[in-house]
């Protein structure tokens, strides 16, 4: 079994088995490091996680794990979910591709649909729907409030991010594959484009 460590707050490591690496009985050779030099080293993790208030840090996982997600990833978008946008007989209907919903406003959540706009939607175009996606979805979402839309172009390998503006969407900016995207939207995500495209 591949060991676990978590950085408790205060001064020891505790592995998956809850071994303390101050007590008697514990190999402390093993891998286990005292905080002070864990932070005094300057290392961080990539990507730690933060459970039960200890800092977990778990190896990466296998490609197998990676594949199975992956798999997973393809079966659940067989079940797209839907977005409705307006009332009455302005309601419409749309599945986008991707969305984002912030937690300020996950009560237009409902068990069955979305009910108002994601703050952010992202549309990957194919032959049948880029007209679609670049017209029609593209000023519906902006009337509806979207904040922010990217159209993925999986044949050209670009990316157009556009924010909401007075006048609907404004283009900010199109990016290429061997780009980083960032978003005007969500501070701090920024996409490796070489590892979409």
């Amino acid at each position: 079994m591949v060991p676990i460590f978590s950085w408790r707050r205060g001064l020891t490591m505790t592995s998956h088995t809850g071994c303390d690496a101050t007590e008697s009985g514990c190999d402390a050779t093993e891998s286990f490091v005292a905080t002070e030099s864990f932070v005094a080293s300057g290392f961080m993790p990539d990507d730690p996680k933060l459970l039960g208030g200890e800092l977990v840090l778990v190896p990466s996982p296998p490609v197998y794990h990676q594949r199975v997600l992956g798999n997973l990833m393809f079966v659940l978008c067989r079940f797209p979910l839907d977005v409705v946008l307006g009332e009455g007989d302005e309601r419409e209907v749309v599945q986008p591709d991707i969305l984002f919903i912030s937690k300020e406003r996950e009560k237009i959540i409902a068990e069955e649909e979305i009910r108002g706009a994601p703050d952010l939607v992202i549309e990957v175009t194919s032959p049948a729907t880029e007209d679609r996606d670049r017209h029609y979805k593209k000023t519906l979402y902006a009337r509806h409030g979207v904040k922010e839309y990217w159209i993925v172009d999986p044949d050209g390998k670009t990316v157009e991010v556009y924010t909401l503006g007075e006048k609907g969407f404004e283009l900010v900016r199109a990016c290429e594959a061997s780009e980083a995207l960032k978003s005007p939207l969500l501070e701090g995500l920024e996409v490796d484009l070489n590892e979409v495209f």
